[in-house]
């Protein structure tokens, strides 16, 4: 007979939860009694290998054995069956054979050993037979309802543990002194209070929306009602209409002027930065006034577009502005929807010529390399579709065009482009603050990449020229987002039956309830806080809410200035010139 050699039973060193074994495990325990070559064998319980959650290699195997048992419930009775189990388990550990690459990866057992583990295996199967088990359940047997009775926004880590406890003992198990076990309650129960923290936030966001707008409603009539002079309105009268007292009517009255001088401060400052940033550039050499490229050489051209050119330029862009403003609608004829697709038509282009590098066999003499580069050339016209149906029209339509069929023959065939498409306005048709930081933050791109190409490159120089430029695109952005001001929206309230609010309504809400308005797949749908719940179109959402009313929450649109003087153009102030210096009126 073999030497006898030592086995340890591994079990937990602190108290589990009787679900223990079936957590870890995943439902498939085994009973595992592992021999290696050097030190103590290790009779455990684990998951099942077969079950692909663990990779054993051929050494291990040849060194395992393992017999599956039901999920029992964890503690001292199973325990102590793995300790009855030891004496079986020593008498297999020393009648089994050391690794060898040649065998088959399973373990090589003495007859005495054979005998020992079907020993095992008989009285681990009476053994267990009577134990308790873990009964699985399916998660649709908890309701939500059920869940949210016990978990709210206020449940601690410790009462949200006892909830689950607590929600899993409403469910009988079918056998005597069995466990039940609920998946993914854990994850069920947190998130149940994650959504409804989520709630109790969205209801401090409902409540300082309508209280800032409110009380900056209520300040600009404070402010308009005195600006009247009305001998009336005194401060203790408009406090008492308010429901303030008249010191705070003061504190409002005294804010809005110390608004007025901190905005009037912002102007002459960012022009300061920008004047420091960009400094004038230096003074010509030649400072008689008669600059070389300023006289005239007799050739008849004097450096100024004659009027036939300025015709021309004026033209060509008049009909480049009607082009752009016919984007806003379908191009179908008779189809007046706005534009959401833009159709582009082009070919494959084979003939463009790169510049070729010293070294390369196929420079041509003139420098080039032919047929490298192979780019979509866009030809033609594009044009603007209200969808996929009408883009698919504009397409056929152009398709069946003589020029297009009778194209000749091996030339590069058309192919066209389809993209979604939302208008933007030319330059001649926004506001002047808006085309003034369109223009001026337009440039940050631009300076942003050379910047970091220099950075990158380790050129410090030209980072530095790049990082004035970033300087003072953003002194000139902040100079026109000056203009620029928001005012909040008052809170609408829709009834039961009310039509669906225009696209700037983005948010509604229920009491504390939110819901956000989303495009899905050209569909208008609402979704409230579970962002795992199915979409509600308005009719559906203002019927699960009813008789309630739907409110919408206010949010912040812009306001364009208006014009200084009914006979001046405002957008005389924003020239591309610059600031205007004022007037000498010495």
């Amino acid at each position: 007979m073999a030497d006898q050699k030592r086995v340890a039973v591994m079990v937990p060193a602190e108290p589990v939860s009787p679900t223990w074994l079936f957590e870890e495990t995943g439902g498939r325990p085994v009973v595992e009694l592992h021999v290696p070559t050097e030190g103590s064998a290790v009779l455990s319980v684990q998951e099942d290998a077969a079950s692909g959650g663990r990779w054993l290699s051929w050494e291990y195997r040849q060194r395992r054995l393992h017999w599956t048992i039901p999920p029992l419930v964890a503690g001292e009775a199973l325990w102590e069956l793995l300790a009855g189990l030891q004496p079986y388990a020593e008498r297999i550990a020393a009648g089994i054979a050391p690794p060898d690459e040649r065998r088959a990866a399973e373990p090589q057992l003495t007859r005495e050993a054979q005998a020992a583990a079907a020993e095992l295996a008989a009285h681990l199967a009476h053994a267990a037979a009577g134990m308790p088990l873990v009964e699985a359940v399916d998660p649709a047997t908890l309701p939500a309802e059920a869940i949210a009775e016990l978990v709210t926004a206020d449940t601690t880590d410790a009462a949200l543990a006892e909830a689950a406890v607590r929600l899993s003992a409403r469910i009988t198990p079918s056998t005597p002194g069995g466990v039940v076990y609920v998946r993914g309650l854990a994850e069920r129960v947190e998130r149940a209070r994650v959504l409804a923290r989520r709630q109790v936030r969205s209801r401090l966001g409902i409540v300082a929306a309508m209280s800032e707008g409110g009380r900056q409603e209520r300040d600009e009539l404070i402010r308009r009602i005195k600006a009247w002079h009305d001998p009336g309105d005194t401060d203790r009268a408009l406090g008492a209409a308010a429901g303030l007292s008249h010191g705070a009517v003061q504190k409002i009255l005294k804010r809005e002027a110390d608004r007025d001088d901190a905005l009037a401060r912002v102007a002459p400052s960012v022009q300061a930065l920008v004047q420091a940033w960009a400094p004038a550039p230096l003074p010509a050499t030649d400072d008689t006034g008669d600059d070389e490229d300023d006289r005239d050489d007799g050739d008849g051209y004097d450096g100024e577009p004659s009027e036939w050119e300025l015709e021309q330029e004026y033209t060509a862009r008049q009909n480049a502005l009607a082009a752009r403003r016919a984007q806003q609608q379908c191009a179908v004829p008779g189809c007046r929807k706005p534009s959401r697709r833009i159709v582009k038509r082009w070919q494959v282009d084979d003939t463009a010529l790169m510049t070729a590098d010293d070294d390369d066999p196929d420079r041509t003499p003139q420098g080039h390399v032919p047929g490298l580069s192979v780019t979509p050339r866009y030809s033609g016209p594009t044009w603007t579709a209200c969808g996929t149906i009408h883009a698919r029209v504009l397409i056929d339509a152009d398709r069946a065009n003589p020029y297009i069929t009778g194209s000749v023959p091996g030339g590069a065939p058309f192919h066209y482009e389809v993209e979604s498409f939302r208008y933007i306005a030319d330059d001649d048709d926004l506001p002047a603050p808006v085309r003034q930081v369109r223009h001026s933050l337009s440039l940050l791109g631009h300076s942003m990449e050379q910047f970091l190409r220099a950075v990158s490159a380790g050129d410090m120089a030209v980072a530095a020229s790049y990082l004035e430029s970033l300087r003072r695109d953003v002194a000139r952005g902040a100079l026109n987002l000056a203009d620029l001001h928001t005012v909040p929206t008052p809170a609408i309230s829709y009834p039961h039956g009310s039509p669906e609010p225009t696209e700037a309504v983005l948010w509604v809400r229920d009491g504390d309830t939110i819901y956000t308005r989303r495009s899905v797949f050209g569909r208008e749908l609402w979704y409230g806080p579970d962002r795992t719940a199915k979409g509600r179109t308005w009719q559906e959402l203002a019927d699960a809410v009813a008789p309630r009313p739907l409110i919408t929450i206010p949010r912040a649109v812009l306001q364009l200035p208006a014009p200084q003087h009914e006979d001046d153009d405002w957008d005389d102030r924003y020239d591309d010139s610059g600031p205007s210096e004022p007037d000498d009126l010495s």
